[in-house]
This record gives structure tokens, C-alpha cells and sequence, in this order.
């Protein structure tokens, strides 16, 4: 009896024993694919958190076109608010009695010599013929001469609006090292030297193109495809694979897992992880971007030489409103497919090691799923927030057949739009924008550095009150002790390919199809007409200037420091003019409310924390939840906050049988 009671007690010992090791291997196990899950939804919510970034940055390089458009291609008309402005629209006019309605590149480097102020360039009037008086023929020759020069110079202020509008919106050499290269003429380099000033930088459509291609390449990692059989072998051959940040968020997962499970209770080569993942085709269908385009038009002031008087053919120059269109759609941002969920699900498998059991080791499963949620990319809209309706006037019917017939604007206020007489098209913005020119308390001037060039652009590209709950704005304003995203120099890097290393070989024509398709129509278009020709020829000076661009970004050396991975972006709330070492960032200052100084204006992302310091400094961007197999499946969960999902997760048999016994 003894010896069957011991044995009895033994038992029962074993029992607890082995009871107690298979419930905390179970544990241990769920919470490694807890783990795991959360690891790979905050993949996805840093990825999310870059794509609001650079959706926002497209918008940013939007206002900056528009600065150099509304206010460096408008100063010099009589009728633009200097000195102060009130909330009634622009006045688009060189004068204040032909009005063009639109904004019109016209530039003079001779504020006493103002062209832009008048309607008509009167011509030289030039005394008849008279062969005996020797005095009137040398006077003759001369003003002949000189009402020549006058002409010339009529076609050379024509090529410099015209050339600078084109640059503004096409250049691909932000540093202007290359284009000088390639000027043969005085004129031509006259007119560069004019406009070298307010063009350095990408133009609008080369620098939206990249970081559109950014932000595919983001947007192609967050949709990778599910991974299965995920073993620690796999996971290692995944870090060392031509691309890993492809495979970020599964080798993540994964290593989550593994290093939480530890190197006693579970056996190295029996961990196995499943992504449960919605699949489309070669890839899997977690976001879904729908990019926000527009066509539109710009104009330029060309002078065209009237009809030549009898004899001296002396000739007025009349300016001349000339359209250049941008006649495909240009991207200028990005927004969320709402009914698309991003989250994260996965299975993890391993044997685990009992001390007591009779059948050895013991193959556990758990499941877990999480979600990035509590931000935004968007906002869901469309040209209509980017453009106004414009008919400018004297354009003759088959001019106005090749216009798109509405030209840039941007909402600034909040409740604002883009219509005519909002936004950027209003006398106070106009004013307060080119007051930014100035230093504190200094006189305007007639000829501005490219320090005060630089001031007032980036006090352009300030954020709005209008984008304060659309946009996902990167901002070190308050006192967050989480996160800081700039340097002492106000500038954040931000990991974003142009394009995935397998894709870096084939680039350039990638870069070319693009352009193919923008270029599928005309693109320059003016009173006298464009040749396909001169088409041609600017498609192809875009084409070989994006190749050597993208050379320079693969060395490192793209505007501002980017490179091919890594993209720059200048703290929009402040300026960087100033001595970093001894001075903190100084807030930009904007009159009439056109900038978001309050954090709690756009600092809107979930902030529902305990600590009232953290809570009251608002938050940006996607936070990580866990969420429930039940309420993922039966779609339970609305992205948009109305509608069901339509991405549900495909899980194989073996997990289909399992996921509706999952309580947790």
C-alpha cells in the first residue's frame, strides 16, 4: 500500500507538474504571437505614419509652385498688395484696366523700367524719309536702330516669362550647375542670370513625380505578400535577401516572436509563423491608395510685335496672355481607400518541451491579430480642391480649344475652397505672403537675395488652417517627451526608396514610361502655337535631366541632402534661418491666420492616454491595437468608421477549423 501510494503521489506530482509547464508554454506562446502581431502592425503604422508624411510633402511642393506663380510672377504689376490687402479677390491686371483673371508670370529686372505696368509698348515713332536733310536721315538711322533693339528685347522678355514659368514647373536641376552648361547665347545667359535667383530647386512636376514613386514603393511593402512556413531559417534568408525591407514587417514578426519564446521551454527549429493575411493576386490587400490629379493651366506674358509702321516699320508691342498647360494629370497627393483595412494577423506554431509527458513534446498554436489605426492619409478628394475655373480673356478660339480652363489655387481657411476669390486668390494672402520677403523691420526692397527668396518660400509652405484635421502634419511643436522627428538644423530624414532594389536596374525607363504618359498630350501651348517638336524637345530635356537627377540621389547628393532611400523634409512650422548652435527655432510668423500655430489643430491623431501631460500635448499619426479574430472576420471592424471592410483575411484549412473556437 505504500509503495501504490507513493506511486499515486508521484503521479499526481507529474500531473501538476506537467499541467503547469503545458500552461505556461501556452502562454508563453500566446503572448510571442501577441507580440508578433503587434510587430508587425507597427511595420505597417511606420510605413502609414512615411505615406502621410510624403502625402503631405506633395502638398507642401504644391504651395511652393504656387508662391513663385501667384506672388514672384505677379509682384511687378501695379495692382498687387504690397502694401496690405484686404479679404476681396485679386486683381489680375497689369494696370487696373486689362484684366486677365488669372495669375501671369511676368518678371522685369528694372523696377523704373516696368513693362508688367503697362498694356501696350508703344512703338518708336520714327520721322519720314527725307533724302536732302542729312540731320533727319541720321536721326532716322538711329531711332531705326534703336526701335530694332527695342524688338529684340520684346522677344527676349517674352523667352524670359515664358522659359521661367517652364523651369518653375519642369526643372530637374535644383542647383542650376548643369543648365548653364548648356547656354551658347548672351541673351540666354542674360536671361538666366535674371531668373537664377527664384528658380534653384526641382520644378513641381519632377519633384511630385518622386515622391509619388516614394510612396508606391511604401505602399508595395505594406502590401507584401503573406509569408508562410516562416522558420528561423526562412527568417534569416529573409534579412539577407536582395530587398529584407520588403519582408520588414514578417521578419520582424517573426524575431518578436522567437526572442520572447526563449531558448528553454520551445524547440529553435519547430517555430513556425503563418501570416494570415487578404490576398490580390501577387501581393497581399491591405491599403489601396487613389491618387488625387489635376491638369491645369499657366500663363506667361509674351510681347507680340504689332503691325509695322509704312517705311521705319516700327512696331507696338502688345502683351500677350500665353498659356502653358499642363494638359495630363499631375498627382498631387494620395488618399486612403476607407474600405480597406491595414492590420496584421498571424499563426504560430512550436513544440514545447514537457517535463513529465508521456507523449515527449507537445506542438502548441496560438493566433493573434493587431491593427495601426487612429491617423489619416487623405483627405478623399479631388481636383476640384486644387484648381478654380478661369476664362481669361483675349485668347482667340483655337488658343482657348487647348487650355484646360482652370489654373492653381489651394483653400487656406478652414470652411475655405479653392473658388475664385478664396484661398490663395485673395488680396490679404497675396500681401502677407510677400511681406515674408522682408527681415523683421526692414524696407522692402526692389532687388531680393536668394536668403529672402528662401524665407518666403518656406513661409509659404506653412501649414494652413484648412489642412490642420485633413493632413498627417510631421511637427515637433509642444513639449512631446515621446518623439522628436528634426534635427537641430530643423530638418527630418525619412526612409523612402524612390524605387525597391530589384527595380533600381530598370529606373531610368520606368522614369521614361512615366514621362511617356505625361507627355501623351501637348504640353506648351501659346498664341503663336507650339511644335511638336518643341514638345519633343522638352520631353526629352526631362527624360536625361530626371537620369542624371537620379544619379546624383543614388550618390547622396539630391536636393537638400536627400538620396535614393531617404527623403528630406524642412520642419514646416519654423524657420531655419538662424544660428542653430545659440538660437532655438523660431515659429514662422504669417499675418491674417494663414498658418496653424496651435498644436491642438492638428495634433488630432488618437490620443487617449492616462497622462494628462502626454494627452494635452496631442498626438501625430498611427498608433497599434490588438483586435479580435471574431470581429476581423465577420467584419466587425469599419475602417471608415461606417462600413464594413472588404479585405477579410484568406486563412488556409487548417486555420479556418481554428479561428471560430479563438475567444480572445
Amino acid at each position: 500500500m505504500i509503495g501504490l501510494m507513493m506511486m499515486t503521489f508521484l503521479l499526481f506530482f507529474a500531473f501538476v507538474i506537467n499541467t503547469g509547464m503545458l500552461v505556461n508554454a501556452k502562454i508563453n506562446l500566446q503572448n510571442a504571437a501577441d507580440l508578433a502581431a503587434y510587430a508587425g502592425a507597427a511595420e505597417q503604422a511606420r510605413l502609414l505614419n512615411s505615406i502621410s508624411f510624403l502625402n503631405y510633402e506633395m502638398r507642401r511642393q504644391y504651395k511652393k509652385f504656387l508662391f513663385r506663380y501667384y506672388v514672384f510672377g505677379n509682384l511687378a504689376q501695379k495692382q498687387f498688395p504690397r502694401g496690405g490687402g484686404d479679404e476681396t479677390p485679386m486683381l489680375w491686371s497689369p494696370d487696373g484696366t486689362l484684366m486677365y483673371n488669372v495669375p501671369v508670370v511676368c518678371i522685369v529686372s528694372n523696377q523704373n523700367d516696368n513693362y508688367c505696368q503697362m498694356s501696350k509698348l508703344t512703338k518708336i515713332t520714327i520721322p519720314p524719309q527725307t533724302l536732302l536733310d542729312n540731320i533727319n536721315e541720321t536721326l532716322r538711322g538711329q531711332l531705326t536702330e534703336i526701335e530694332r533693339i527695342r524688338q529684340d528685347h520684346c522677344g527676349s522678355i517674352s523667352r524670359t516669362n515664358t522659359n521661367l514659368l517652364i523651369r518653375w514647373l519642369y526643372n530637374t536641376d535644383p542647383t542650376l550647375e548643369v543648365l548653364p552648361q548648356n547656354i551658347a547665347s548672351d541673351e540666354q545667359k542674360r536671361i538666366f542670370a535674371l531668373t537664377k535667383g527664384i528658380s534653384y530647386g526641382l520644378g513641381l512636376i519632377p519633384q511630385e513625380l518622386l515622391l509619388r514613386l516614394r510612396i508606391k514603393t511604401l505602399e508595395d511593402y505594406i502590401n507584401a505578400r503573406q509569408e508562410e512556413s516562416v522558420t528561423l531559417e526562412r527568417a534569416e534568408n529573409l534579412k539577407n535577401s536582395v530587398d529584407p525591407a520588403s519582408k520588414e514587417r514578417t521578419i520582424n514578426a517573426f524575431f518578436s516572436a522567437y526572442q520572447t519564446l526563449g531558448e528553454h521551454t520551445f524547440i529553435d527549429d519547430s517555430i513556425v509563423m503563418d501570416e494570415i493575411l487578404p490576398n490580390a493576386g501577387d501581393q497581399a490587400n491591405l491599403i489601396r491608395l487613389s491618387d488625387i490629379q489635376a491638369k491645369f493651366d499657366t500663363y506667361s506674358i509674351e510681347l507680340e510685335l504689332g503691325p509695322g509702321q509704312a517705311q521705319s516699320n516700327a512696331k507696338d508691342c502688345n502683351p500677350l496672355l500665353t498659356p502653358v498647360p499642363v494638359k495630363t494629370p499631375v498627382v498631387l497627393g494620395v488618399f486612403k481607400d476607407r474600405k480597406v483595412l491595414t492590420y496584421y494577423a498571424i499563426r504560430l506554431k512550436a513544440k514545447a518541451r514537457i517535463l513529465f509527458s508521456p507523449w515527449g513534446t507537445m506542438e502548441l498554436k496560438a493566433y493573434s491579430a493587431a491593427q495601426p489605426f487612429g491617423s489619416r492619409i487623405g483627405p478623399e478628394h479631388n481636383e476640384s480642391a486644387f484648381l478654380r475655373t478661369a476664362a481669361p480673356p483675349n485668347i482667340p478660339p483655337n488658343v482657348a480649344a487647348k487650355i484646360v480652363g482652370k489654373v492653381p489655387n489651394l483653400a487656406i481657411f478652414q470652411n475655405d475652397s479653392a473658388g475664385t476669390g478664396k484661398g490663395w486668390d485673395k488680396k490679404n494672402v497675396m500681401s502677407a505672403l510677400y511681406q515674408k520677403f522682408m527681415a523683421p523691420g526692414a524696407p522692402i526692397q526692389s532687388q531680393l537675395t536668394q536668403a529672402e527668396t528662401d524665407r518666403a518660400m518656406h513661409a509659404a509652405m506653412a501649414p494652413n488652417p484648412w489642412e490642420g484635421n485633413r493632413y498627417n502634419i510631421m511637427s515637433d511643436m509642444g513639449n512631446d517627451p515621446m518623439f522628436r522627428y528634426f534635427d537641430i538644423n530643423q530638418q527630418a530624414a525619412l526612409w523612402a526608396p524612390i524605387f525597391p532594389p530589384n527595380k533600381i536596374s530598370t529606373a531610368r525607363n520606368e522614369i521614361r514610361n512615366l514621362l511617356d504618359k505625361l507627355f501623351a498630350t501637348d504640353v506648351v501651348g501659346s498664341q503663336t502655337g507650339t511644335t511638336a517638336d518643341e514638345v519633343e524637345k522638352l520631353k526629352q530635356a526631362l527624360d536625361i535631366g530626371m537620369s542624371k537627377y537620379l544619379t546624383k540621389l543614388l550618390n547622396g547628393q539630391g536636393q537638400g541632402g536627400e538620396g535614393f532611400k531617404v527623403a528630406k523634409m524642412d520642419d514646416p512650422f519654423t524657420t531655419d534661418l538662424r544660428d542653430p548652435a545659440t538660437q532655438p527655432p523660431q515659429l514662422i510668423n504669417i499675418a491674417h491666420d494663414i498658418m496653424m500655430r496651435d498644436p491642438k489643430s492638428f495634433k488630432t491623431s488618437w490620443n487617449e492616454v492616462t497622462r494628462g501631460d502626454f494627452r494635452e500635448q496631442g498626438r501625430i499619426g498611427y498608433s497599434v491595437k490588438f483586435i479580435s479574430f471574431e470581429r476581423l472576420v465577420s467584419n466587425m471592424l469599419p475602417s471608415d468608421g461606417i462600413e464594413p471592410p472588404t479585405n477579410k483575411p484568406n486563412p488556409d484549412a487548417e486555420a479556418e477549423g481554428d479561428i471560430p473556437h479563438i475567444k480572445h
